[in-house]
């Protein structure tokens, strides 16, 4: 493998470096593709070589003769453009992961798009793209969708259920929606579709604003009317009732601690409360009594014992199963007071804090145990631990502290 930086792509012909004997080269810098570019299907035709992956921008910026591109990089950084293209009709072959941006701009006889990025494309921006009829279905991991003045375009369909804005404007043509998140952190904006007649789902939580000007399917309401006859929230009763801002959320990582309701029957993951896939907690998740996790560092600061301390308040104690936490916890995890509790699945790989099952008296299935818990794992009373201590627990289960 070969790796280039920025002010050595220019000179490769220059200083005759040959590189067609590397089968993966990885590119750290921005590329701008020649104005003159007529097709492109791939870096061999221009440098000699491939490049497999970017790890910067790729621009197309006012290549007017380009009329097709495939065989892009596999892999880039940044953000991948094609700005004023006027010739472009086709493109094949995205790369699989764009980390940034993906816009197309003034390509006015753009008509096919085969795919989109499947992994992590943060942005996707269409514009004035007055050929294009259709486009591909959406990457999960989506957060902005920016669509307008794309006059001939019918259909959009299959989008992520949490996303931060969704715009589409200017679509004349556009009859129909069909899964459009659920979940939109900031604004949901439909404007001047006037032949646009059917929605198959609308979010219900909205964040900001939801504007629908000149949009028949709305037939005039405001905002207050279409939150009302949708029943959308600006605050989502699932994530009131865990007490959990999405705003705190970030890519996977919700950066705050959570507190299950005390009525949860069953715990299968967030993605099925919250309809949002939380992989990474930098709080604490707790199951147990509110008091416990202030009481468990105090005396661990004292003289590492827990039990000596009250509590005031039970767990959840009609919670029967859990399983789908996430893959990570910074904070502690906490099931303490859960006395109805048989069975737990799918324990994160790493707990931070504090590991406790005191008092889960019905507690007789754990599938697997964490690699690393870096606090005080607590299980007085609880059966499946079968009377051991923290050390004999940390030894069976070859649970580390770090």
């Amino acid at each position: 493998m070969a790796y280039l930086k920025n002010k050595y792509l220019a000179n490769i012909k220059k200083w005759n470096i040959d590189l067609s004997k590397y089968k993966d080269v990885v590119y750290y810098g921005y590329i701008y593709a020649p104005k003159d570019l007529k097709e492109f299907t791939g870096f061999k035709e221009l440098f000699g070589f491939e490049i497999k992956e970017v790890r910067g921008d790729l621009t197309f910026d006012s290549c007017t003769s380009l009329t097709w591109v495939s065989n892009l990089p596999e892999y880039v950084g940044h953000n991948l453009s094609f700005y004023n293209c006027y010739s472009l009709t086709s493109v094949s072959n995205l790369p699989e992961y764009v980390g940034g941006e993906l816009a197309f701009f003034k390509c006015l006889n753009l008509k096919n798009i085969s795919n989109f990025p499947k992994i992590f494309t943060k942005s996707i921006i269409l514009s004035h793209c007055e050929s294009l009829v259709s486009i591909p279905d959406m990457p999960e991991s989506l957060k902005v969708f920016r669509c307008n003045f794309l006059p001939k375009l019918t259909h959009i369909s299959n989008f992520s259920s949490k996303m931060v804005d969704f715009y589409i404007m200017f679509c004349d043509e556009l009859k129909e929606l069909s899964n459009i998140p659920l979940h939109v952190k900031g604004n949901i904006v439909i404007t001047f579709c006037e032949n646009l007649t059917s929605v198959s789902n609308m979010p219900s939580f909205v964040g900001n604003t939801i504007y629908t000007e000149g949009t028949t399917f709305f037939q005039k309401m405001n905002e207050e009317e279409i939150r009302e006859k949708y029943d959308i929230c600006r605050t989502d009763s699932n994530f009131k009732k865990w007490g959990v801002d999405i705003n705190f959320l970030n890519d996977g990582t919700y950066i705050d601690g959570i507190i299950a309701p005390y009525d949860i029957l069953e715990f299968k993951g967030f993605e099925e409360e919250l309809g949002i896939n939380i992989n990474k907690l930098e709080g604490s998740l707790n199951f147990g009594p509110r008091e416990l996790p202030y009481k468990l560092e105090i005396l661990d600061a004292i003289n590492h014992s827990y039990k000596i301390y009250t509590s005031h308040s039970d767990g959840c104690t009609s919670l029967t199963s859990v399983s789908n936490l996430p893959e990570k916890i910074n904070g502690s995890l906490i099931f303490s007071h859960c006395t109805y509790l048989t069975s737990i699945s799918n324990l994160p790989d790493y707990v931070g804090g504090y590991f406790s099952f005191g008092r889960c008296i019905s507690l007789t299935s754990i599938s697997k145990m964490p690699s690393v818990v870096k606090g005080f794992i607590y299980t007085e009373d609880c059966p499946f631990f079968e009377g051991m201590d923290e050390a004999q627990v940390r030894k069976k289960y070859g649970i580390r502290k770090e």
